[in-house]
């Protein structure tokens, strides 16, 4: 049985981080799908906001790859062109990064926790400043012109959109905090979790 934990948090809360750290310290064990390479394809209509709304991902197709995962298949995240607004065919060698082999442990990271699946629900949360540094700083995906107006687009989405998330979660975390520190606290809630002491 695969073991689900579903990592959510605003723009530069430190998610992507705590993520990528589990799938490190749990070698051949854990494996990550991130849903913002499920995004769909940009339309001409679409705001500023495209990037953080929810309808702006592709749920079905997530929900076909975690069945496939489930049942033992393999899966290759989509490619998306964040320049461009599109989906592509992925290409060597971004193909290996986008493979998702079975495991016993699926980090899913994204803005928004995947509904309707069985899983455990970790939110990193982060002082707006500190959001809004490592965003505007790290986070390519971010146009220049959302960068330039992060308070008047970014933060009223996350308020609408993200943080509510926060109250569905089994545990939040500070993602102020150092990686390894971010990542031993949310091993430490896993293992209580998961014997029955979280």
């Amino acid at each position: 049985m695969m073991n689900i934990v579903q990592v959510v948090g605003g723009p530069g809360s430190g998610k992507t981080t705590l993520s990528y750290k589990l799938v490190e310290d749990w070698p051949g064990t854990a494996s990550m799908l991130r849903v913002d390479r499920y995004l769909r394809n940009r339309r001409s209509d679409d705001t500023e906001e495209f990037l953080l709304l929810p309808t702006s991902i592709d749920w079905p197709l997530i929900m076909a790859h975690l069945d496939l995962l489930e049942a033992g298949g393999r899966v290759v995240m989509p490619h998306y062109d964040w320049d461009r607004g599109i989906r592509e065919t992925s290409q060597l060698p971004s193909l290996a990064e986008q493979l998702i082999q079975p495991s016993d442990w699926l980090i899913i990271e994204g803005l928004y926790y995947v509904p309707q699946i069985q899983s455990i629900r970790l939110f990193v949360d982060s002082t707006p400043d500190v959001r809004r540094i490592r965003a505007q700083a790290k986070d390519t995906r971010l146009s220049q012109s959302l960068a330039g107006v992060y308070d008047q687009v970014a933060e009223p989405a996350y308020k609408k959109y993200i943080l509510p998330q926060r109250d569905l979660a089994h545990h939040v975390l500070d993602g102020r905090l150092s990686r390894d520190t971010l990542a031993d606290r949310a091993r430490r809630f896993l293992a209580s979790y998961l014997t029955g002491w979280g």
